[in-house]
């Protein structure tokens, strides 16, 4: 028999599940787009239009930079070691992404809003 603390509890795991999801996905995603790996398109259903012109402006300056430099992109083996997330406000989550790349550790930070039935980034930012 579920009561009404169960039913809240299952209603405000729902979205924060489905927000931690999308964050394990979108930040190695946003590091290939970063490294010539993966198109800034393939992004465009889950960021707005602030961070997808961001991304694409980073991924035409590094592959210049990697023109003039003659190096060849390569495909990062990334792995997501740890997500931390807050609700900030009603609908905003804050989250905090520790990658494993190769033998290094980087932090991504990553603001989801809640659009409709989907959770959009409106903020990533690589630390």
């Amino acid at each position: 028999m579920k009561t009404l603390e169960t039913e809240k509890t299952t209603a405000l795991l729902s979205p924060m599940q489905a927000a931690e999801s999308m964050v394990r996905y979108l930040a190695p995603a946003t590091i290939e787009v970063l490294e010539g790996a993966r198109g800034v398109q393939q992004l465009g259903g889950l960021v707005n239009e602030d961070v997808y012109q961001l991304l694409h402006r980073k991924a035409v300056a590094i592959a210049k930079l990697r023109q003039q430099t003659g190096t060849k992109s390569y495909y990062p083996v990334i792995e997501v070691s740890r997500v931390h997330q807050e609700c900030t406000t009603l609908g905003t989550i804050e989250s905090i992404v520790l990658l494993k790349i190769s033998n290094r550790t980087r932090a991504m930070t990553v603001r989801l809003e809640q659009h409709i039935d989907r959770w959009l980034a409106t903020a990533i930012t690589v630390l």
